[in-house]
């Protein structure tokens, strides 16, 4: 599966050992511009998408996904975007403290 906001496929990313970027274009079964689709589909045996760990932690910890561990990709910035700190609730805090600790480069799941 792939992911693109234009329609079009994308290339899929991966290190080499030479930390230099390769990219590989694989071409998709499925073009899907939603992660939560993209993961929804991967875990009913659709095929092999990259999804971020904290959508597939759990899964890969129970067995019903496997990691392709081996393969080092280029990390992704995520933004959060809300409104002024000042007021926040304690819901948005308690996410976007969330997102921090588990959005961290190499981590699956907080816990």
């Amino acid at each position: 599966m792939n992911a693109s906001a234009s329609g079009t496929p994308r290339s899929w990313e991966f290190y080499k050992k030479t930390r230099e970027v390769e990219k590989v274009a694989i071409p998709p079964r499925l073009l899907v511009n939603d992660p939560g689709m993209i993961y929804r589909l991967v875990v009913n045996g659709a095929g092999l998408a990259c999804i971020s760990g904290y959508l597939s932690g759990p899964d890969i910890e129970s067995g019903r996904l496997v990691s392709c561990s081996r393969v080092e990709l280029p990390p992704v910035e995520i933004s959060i975007v809300y409104p002024s700190s000042r007021g926040l609730s304690p819901t948005v805090q308690a996410f976007v403290k969330h997102m921090k600790q588990t959005a961290a480069a190499g981590k699956l799941v907080d816990g």
